[in-house]
């Protein structure tokens, strides 16, 4: 039978699972349980917990308490992270391209690091996607010519393209033409495999 320290982390662990099993309120009550002492002496843990709660309740529609829940963390990456996925996840483009921005700065992701992993060039696609749908053009424009470079040698570097095109070229106004690029993509690769 687990106690103390170990049972807080069990405890966690099955926070953690009913809330990838799309279970807000299941991951909530499992918090309760978890004991403060143990989240005084176990940073990581209460990093952990925060993230749960806040994830939980934007989930459960309530976002600006999960937001407010977030602020605790101050200015991290996980923070920041999780504050772009709940912009995003209700459509906030602005909200998401800025913490998008700011997660790339918090995690080093910069031009001069080469070359990009899978998933820097999917943060830095997602990242151009939020500047495209917050209509931010001047921006997205700078973003691209920053990152160009770097996305031509990964396997986003076609969406990439597409995503950061200029106004007047097919520039994306909506969820719905960002959901095309894919089929334009697809396209072009089916393109490319009948040669």
């Amino acid at each position: 039978r687990l106690s103390g320290e170990d049972k807080d982390k069990a405890i966690l662990q099955v926070a953690r699972l009913k809330l990838n099993n799309q279970q807000p309120d299941e991951a909530l009550e499992a918090l309760r349980r978890i004991s403060v002492g143990t989240l005084r002496r176990n940073a990581k843990m209460n990093t952990e917990k925060t993230l749960i709660e806040a994830k939980a309740r934007a989930e459960r529609g309530q976002t600006e308490r999960a937001l407010s829940i977030l602020s605790r963390l101050g200015d991290t990456a996980e923070a920041e992270q999780l504050k772009a996925d709940i912009a995003w996840e209700k459509g906030e483009w602005r909200e998401a391209s800025d913490a998008l921005l700011a997660l790339l700065s918090k995690r080093g992701i910069s031009v001069q690091q080469e070359p990009l992993d899978e998933n820097q060039a999917e943060l830095v696609l997602n990242t151009a996607v939020a500047l495209n749908l917050a209509g931010e053009t001047q921006t997205l424009q700078a973003f691209q010519a920053r990152y160009q470079n770097q996305m031509a040698e990964t396997g986003q570097a076609g969406l990439f393209q597409i995503v950061t095109r200029p106004p007047g070229q097919s520039y994306l106004s909506g969820r719905e033409t960002l959901l095309s690029i894919v089929e334009e993509v697809d396209l072009f690769s089916d393109v490319i495999s009948d040669l």
